[in-house]
């Protein structure tokens, strides 16, 4: 699937966030647990508004950083970029191709971040809402299919660029 798929789906996942905030916000602790242990207890907080804002702001802006640095690729020093056989791809005939196709990737490693992130928010949201652990089982869950997907997506994209194109 191409990246505007991606873009189109990490929207929808901006709009996801907003919603999250705006839907915990009310519901939430004047102090908010905003990191736990190996146990799920809390053992860091922050205030209310800010814990949302900085909640809100990682599962936006980490994905935004990683479409912006699929961008500026192109503006880098190719010293800076690490793709396999990067002499073979790096050639002016084939540059805007690479770099189009790592932007690609990248977008799509975006979509999963912003996914991944939504899912620990709610967690912890829920966690402060309910005054409970964080419910380590399901952030166990969405760290492995995160840490699969990204693994999944990674290999695709080094097999890509190992594999040269017929003349």
């Amino acid at each position: 699937m191409g990246r505007s798929v991606a873009l189109k789906i990490l929207a929808l996942l901006f709009v996801v966030a907003v919603a999250q905030a705006a839907f915990y916000v009310g519901k939430l602790p004047d102090r908010v647990a905003t990191h736990f242990d190996v146990k799920g207890n809390p053992d860091g907080w922050s205030g209310k508004r800010a814990a949302v804002l900085m909640m809100f702001g990682f599962q936006c802006g980490m994905p935004l950083f990683m479409l912006a640095m699929g961008h500026l690729a192109s503006r880098m020093p190719e010293s800076m970029l690490n793709i396999p056989d990067k002499e073979y791809w790096m050639h002016p005939d084939r540059k805007g191709y690479a770099l189009q196709v790592s932007a690609n990737y990248l977008a799509w490693i975006a979509v999963l971040v912003a996914a991944f992130i939504a899912v620990l928010n709610h967690l912890t949201f829920l966690a402060n809402r309910d005054a409970a652990p964080l419910r380590l089982g399901w952030f166990a869950a969405a760290m492995t299919l995160f840490l699969l997907a990204v693994l999944t997506l990674s290999i695709r994209m080094v097999l890509h660029f190992k594999i040269r194109p017929v003349r």
